[in-house]
Formats: structure tokens, sequence, C-alpha cells
């Protein structure tokens, strides 16, 4: 069970730090703005930037550990 979860976090981890880091690329220009519209914009980018990070810790860290935990439980 450990090599399986170990296997699919290196696997996961290429595919998933692209898709956080382009998505985050999109919204960081969105965050420190000024002009027009950016009552709405800043606070939005900001909190999806934020909630890309915590997912790219959760799904990469927390996860595997969480699939790990209760195994480890289990085995006497």
């Amino acid at each position: 069970m450990t090599d399986a979860v170990v296997e699919a976090a290196r696997t996961q981890f290429g595919p998933i730090l692209m898709l956080v880091l382009v998505a985050m690329l999109g919204m960081i220009p969105a965050a420190p703005a000024g002009g027009i519209g950016s009552d709405i914009q800043r606070p939005l980018a900001r909190v999806v930037v934020g909630g890309l990070l915590s997912t790219l810790l959760l799904t990469l860290v927390v996860l595997p550990a969480a699939y790990r935990v209760p195994e480890r439980l289990r085995k006497p």
C-alpha cells in the first residue's frame, strides 16, 4: 500500500504542479490590480490563488498521508 501511495504521488506531481501554476499565473495579474473593476477582481483573485496553493499542498502532501495513516493503524 505504501509503495502505491508513493508512486501515485510521484506520478501526479508534475501534472498537478503544472495545472496549479498555469491557473495561478492567470490570476496573479488580477491580484494587485488597481484599475476599473479591480474592486471585484482583486479579492476574488486572491482567494483563487490561495485556494490553488492550498489545493497543491493538500493534494500532494496531506492526501497521500491520509491514505497511509489508516493503513498503519490497521496493521498490528
